[in-house]
């Protein structure tokens, strides 16, 4: 998946996106310790992350694998800044999804 998926950050979260064949579009995160020490805050990153894709889902493409590796500024932003990173990263993703081979390699910035 990290390997040969494409890359696409954000001051909050990196996405990492690799096509699959299952015909829907399928979520991971991670929050590592890094990103804070209780589970608390870790849980609730995630949990606020998950409720920005289901709120999402109808509107993204149709096939891919995305994970989610949670940064420290997640833990103090706002609902409405995830949202709005999320989608400006999964506009980026419908682009590519668009016009892009089926197999995407390499990395894409901002």
């Amino acid at each position: 998946m990290y390997r040969q998926g494409r890359q696409l950050h954000s001051s909050l979260f990196t996405i990492f996106v690799a096509p699959n064949r299952l015909g829907r579009t399928r979520l991971g995160i991670t929050a590592s310790r890094k990103v804070s020490k209780s589970a608390v805050v870790r849980n609730r990153c995630r949990r606020r992350l998950r409720e920005v894709f289901r709120r999402q889902q109808a509107t993204l493409p149709v096939g891919w694998d995305i994970v989610v590796n949670v940064k420290f500024q997640l833990t103090t932003a706002s609902y409405a800044l995830i949202e709005q990173e999320f989608t400006r990263l999964m506009e980026k993703l419908s682009k590519l999804a668009a016009g892009s081979p089926a197999e995407p390699t390499g990395e894409v910035s901002d």
